[in-house]
């Protein structure tokens, strides 16, 4: 049986970041799209119920257990986060939330947006926050990355690797060779050196369990799995 570590949407340290502008293309919003399920809906400031409105609601801290789904700072809506794992260069990208805690390299966070031409490049900044299995946080780090002219969505990305290490015994390949120059001291009278058949080998591994990742914009929680 193998075991895995479970995660639900985030993870590690020691990062890379990037962004691009994907081929679809949303509906063309002044103000943005309305957070939430079901079909794209422009946010009008003249709707009372908009997220735009909602002054009180986007000044207070987010819930615990409610990502506000907007970055109101670029009239975004986010429309997805997903995770994959890879070196420290990102290569391919098999998108799960489940990686096994022995093989397991850096996993990236992938956050995908919906919003208007910004008419001009305009920059935002991301902090990111890493819950540990037992709920601590085991990292934090802050981001900035920018929207161009012309884009009316795209994705953001980084990663983090937070892993300890295991020692484990294994076959030492220089065992023989040290025999061999032991038997040679010992027929000289020197002093022999000691000669062990394993040697230690670190391995990295990640704590296993369920990892929780925040995706915060001025002080908002905006995503999180």
């Amino acid at each position: 049986m193998r075991t895995a570590l479970v995660v639900l949407g985030s993870l590690l340290i020691a990062s890379t970041a990037a962004a691009q502008a994907p081929n679809w293309q949303p509906p063309a919003c002044k103000y943005g799209l309305e957070p939430g399920m079901g079909p794209l809906r422009c946010a009008d400031p003249n709707d009372p119920n908009s997220y735009l409105n909602r002054q009180s609601e986007r000044a207070a801290p987010a819930q615990a257990d409610a990502p506000t789904g907007v970055i109101p700072a670029i009239h975004a809506t986010v429309i997805g986060l997903r995770f994959f794992e890879s070196p420290a260069q990102p290569t391919t990208r098999n998108y799960d939330d489940l990686f096994f805690y022995n093989a397991a390299r850096y996993i990236y966070w992938e956050l995908r947006l919906v919003h208007p031409d910004p008419g001009q490049g305009t920059s935002f900044t991301i902090e990111e926050i890493w819950h540990s299995p037992g709920g601590d946080v085991a990292y934090e780090g802050t981001r900035t990355f920018a929207i161009e002219p012309g884009w009316t969505s795209s994705t953001f990305w980084a990663s983090a690797r937070l892993v300890g290490t295991k020692t484990v015994e294994t076959q030492n390949p220089l065992y023989y060779d040290c025999l061999n120059r032991r038997k040679r001291e010992l027929e000289r009278g020197g002093l022999p050196e000691s000669c062990s058949p394993t040697t230690g080998v670190d391995i990295p591994l990640w704590q296993r369990g369920a990892y929780q990742v925040d995706i915060m914009v001025d002080h908002q929680r905006v995503a999180t799995g």
